[in-house]
């Protein structure tokens, strides 16, 4: 071995060729880091959401390979709150997905906060809007319907009974402390006792009132539901009260209208009609 074969062995020992050699195949094959920003494009869903649903999230440049789309898994850099349970995956490079486990809660307001981890090593940062916001349907009473059923001993006495329906279900104590029902007659008007005869939380509410003198002229029953009432697990209470009245009319006395013979082939019959 001459001098130079010497140098050139020493310093070229077998560590640093493995190294140089990573090196340049690195170069040919690891994805470079990218410069710049990236942004939110797209959230979804905004504003009022069905508690079956799912999260998209559309960024302005890829940010995963290829190869990691379709791919579950059970974190990311987003910060639901209240909390949801759910898994990722990217739907292509630029797309992420939440797919919830769960339906959502019933009348809820949440956030989505997207961390700046989201971007990897991509090299990019996140810039823009981050911070994003939904809700489930907020509680409401979608339908109401009443009857009067009087007494057969005396028809000036009444029961009023009453089914509310909400779009999500509420519990029946709750509900009776926020229900008032008022009646109003010629004689006067006056607040009615009532019970609730559903025993667990619901979407439909039975309600019954005590049995009041309606007297034999036309009056009204007004029924309020002040603002407040929860929705089992909903965190947003009914926004505005609600009020609705229902007039009757004053008890007649049933009067035969008419009298007359029927013939259909050789089958005879009388006829009568009343007047309500």
């Amino acid at each position: 071995m001459n001098r130079d074969s010497a140098v050139l062995h020493r310093r070229c020992n077998p560590v640093t060729v493995s190294l140089v050699l990573a090196a340049l195949a690195c170069l040919g094959s690891c994805a470079p880091r990218r410069a710049g920003t990236v942004t939110v494009t797209d959230f979804q869903p905004a504003g009022e959401t069905e508690r079956f649903t799912n999260i998209t999230i559309e960024f302005s440049q890829p940010m995963v390979e290829a190869d990691s789309v379709n791919v579950l898994f059970d974190t990311a850099p987003v910060e639901f709150t209240p909390a949801i349970n759910g898994r990722y995956k990217w739907i292509d490079t630029y797309t992420l997905r939440f797919l919830l486990t769960e339906p959502l809660k019933p009348s809820t307001d949440y956030t989505a906060r997207i961390q700046p981890q989201i971007t990897g090593d991509t090299g990019l940062s996140l810039r823009g809007t981050r911070g994003f916001g939904f809700h489930t349907p907020y509680l409401k009473v979608a339908h109401v319907s009443h009857m009067i059923e009087r007494s057969a001993p005396d028809p000036s006495r009444a029961h009023f009974l009453f089914t509310l329906e909400f779009n999500e279900p509420v519990d029946p104590e709750a509900f009776t402390r926020h229900l008032e029902i008022r009646l109003s007659t010629p004689a006067g008007a006056r607040d009615v006792a009532f019970t609730v005869a559903t025993a667990a939380p619901a979407p439909l509410m039975e309600v019954q009132s005590e049995q009041v003198v309606v007297g034999e002229e036309d009056g009204a029953i007004r029924l309020s539901l002040r603002q407040g009432l929860d929705a089992v697990e909903g965190s947003v209470p009914l926004q505005e009260s609600y009020v609705r009245e229902f007039s009757f009319k004053a008890q007649e006395d049933l009067k035969i209208g008419s009298v007359r013979p029927e013939q259909q082939g050789s089958v005879y019959s009388i006829v009568i009609r009343f007047s309500s």
